[in-house]
């Protein structure tokens, strides 16, 4: 198992400090955890897996990505009862962007160059 296994709730690796953890547990969006993340892509992206372990861990990926949009989303509605509570909208849209393009070359099989993605946005 690897960091992204503990970033899915359905796995007995599952934990509540993990970066999906910590933005559904506590509505936190912990950048150095998402580092951790992200540096897991990498590393599977470039692993010799199978196509079904590669499948699963891209889906895994994207559950997530589609988690922080909706933890925004739920954020800025009105009266839903939903709070970030490190709010920053332009770090986490950049961190959003970020996410997403890193899920694409992830998807494609070419991951993007990380010096061209640029520094972490703080989150």
């Amino acid at each position: 198992m690897d960091y992204i296994d503990e970033n899915n709730h359905k796995s007995d690796c599952y934990r509540k400090t993990s970066f999906y953890g910590k933005l559904n547990e506590e509505g936190i969006v912990d950048l150095e955890e998402y580092i951790k993340l992200e540096n897991a892509v990498y590393e599977a992206a470039y692993k010799a897996l199978s196509k079904k372990e590669k499948h699963k861990k891209v889906v895994r990926f994207g559950i997530i990505c589609t988690s922080v949009l909706s933890a925004i989303v739920s954020h800025e509605a009105p009266d839903n009862g939903y709070e970030l509570k490190n709010y920053d909208p332009n770090n986490l849209h950049k961190l959003l962007q970020r996410m997403h393009v890193v899920l694409e070359g992830f998807i494609d099989g070419v991951m993007p160059n990380r010096k061209e993605l640029g520094d972490f946005p703080n989150a």
